[in-house]
């Protein structure tokens, strides 16, 4: 429906006419029985019927389509690491004391990263005033 106008629909195939005709017999032979299972057994007597245009021959089986390789992924370079959060302040003494010894210098340096940080904004603000 590109231009407004709708597009014919195709005629049914042979196969179609058959079990829209049949099916219905089937399943009013069969009440107790599901629909798949008449679908099962019509696509079965379609095989030898003399509607189908192709009675009589082999059944050909189609090939499985070839699967195309996907290529791996290359990973995604990691971003450079955000400043991590402050940790909460210590509930206890006694939690505050049980600190290994390598957070301790992780403090430390996160507090002079931290007045660096603040030394070059001061130093950027005077050189703008002047």
């Amino acid at each position: 429906m590109v231009d407004g106008t709708e597009k014919p629909k195709r005629a049914p195939s042979a196969y179609n006419i058959y079990v829209k005709e049949h099916l219905p017999k089937w399943i009013a032979a069969h009440p107790d029985r599901p629909r798949t299972d008449g679908m099962g057994a019509v696509a079965a007597l379609w095989a030898d019927a003399p509607e189908n245009p192709k009675r009589g021959q082999p059944v050909v089986k189609r090939a499985p389509k070839a699967k195309k390789e996907k290529e791996p992924k290359e990973p995604k370079e990691k971003k450079a690491a955000a400043k991590p959060k402050p940790k909460a302040a210590p509930k206890s003494k006694a939690a505050s004391k049980s600190k290994s010894k390598k957070e301790e210098s992780e403090d430390e340096d996160e507090a002079e990263e931290d007045e660096d940080d603040e030394k070059e904004n001061e130093n950027e603000l005077q050189s703008s005033d002047d």
